[in-house]
């Protein structure tokens, strides 16, 4: 019996050494469906505006709605595009407007939680031109609000390649200890580019926590194993001859 508890023991303590769980996320806007209310999904925008659109995106949408403001626009045109997994704006060449997309049920409110989440993130496909910011809010039901803005997105200009993360963590937001993160009632993206003729496109909102952490069990090298087995080979013969003794 001693033996074979001690082995068991060993075995236990040799075990290979288990990994993290993978980080866990949630869709915020996966860009898959639109409806734009009596609206055509490519939407061009030839007036200063700005343009509010109301977007019914369900099933991949957190609250179901999108609440979309394109402009105020200037120049002479911009489009935009929700379609084929993508959120593209796409100025002309005297032309510049910045776009947002908020997340609050229409005006009914999310009723989520983020205490577990660090990090809000989205992909970006292409982003053509330099100078294009983007920020997040988020806001709880008493209206306190905190926000997160990134100066100069990475782009083709400057030699980076994509897709790309654009990362908002959680613990970098101003105000953020004055939201209440079980409370959270609206999400709002604002991307702004500076220059004329900016295209840009992002896809896959989500909504992102940290993984969760497994204890690991430690493992034996190969002379580790070796003065293992040398030790079970000397228990063994100890409590054989133990055996041998009482039976005689």
């Amino acid at each position: 019996m001693l033996f074979k508890t001690l082995t068991g023991c060993c075995l236990l303590f040799i075990s290979v050494a288990i990994n993290a769980q993978d980080i866990e996320c949630t869709v915020l806007d996966d860009f898959q469906n639109t409806t734009n209310l009596g609206l055509p999904a490519i939407i061009t925008m030839g007036d200063p505006g700005p343009l509010n659109i109301i977007d019914d995106g369900s099933p991949g949408v957190l609250g179901s709605i999108r609440n979309v403001v394109l402009g105020p626009l200037v120049g002479d045109v911009s489009t935009l595009v929700i379609s084929a997994d993508t959120f593209s704006l796409s100025n002309a060449a005297n032309s510049v407007a910045p776009v947002s997309v908020l997340y609050d049920a229409n005006g009914a409110g999310l009723n989520t939680g983020l205490t577990t989440t660090s990090i809000i993130t989205y992909t970006l496909v292409n982003v053509d031109l330099p100078g294009v910011s983007a920020s997040v809010e988020i806001s709880d039901s008493a209206n306190n609000t905190a926000d997160l803005t990134i100066m100069d997105l990475p782009n083709i200009i400057d030699g980076d390649t994509f897709p790309l993360p654009l990362d908002f963590p959680l613990d970098q937001f101003n105000g953020i200890g004055g939201v209440s993160l079980s409370d959270i009632q609206s999400i709002e993206l604002t991307i702004a580019p500076s220059q004329s003729s900016t295209d840009l496109a992002i896809t896959d909102a989500e909504i992102c926590r940290p993984p969760i952490p497994v204890p690991e069990v430690p493992a034996l090298s190969s002379w580790g194993l070796i003065a293992l087995a040398a030790v079970l080979s000397l228990v063994g013969f100890m409590v054989f001859r133990r055996k041998r003794e009482i039976a005689s």
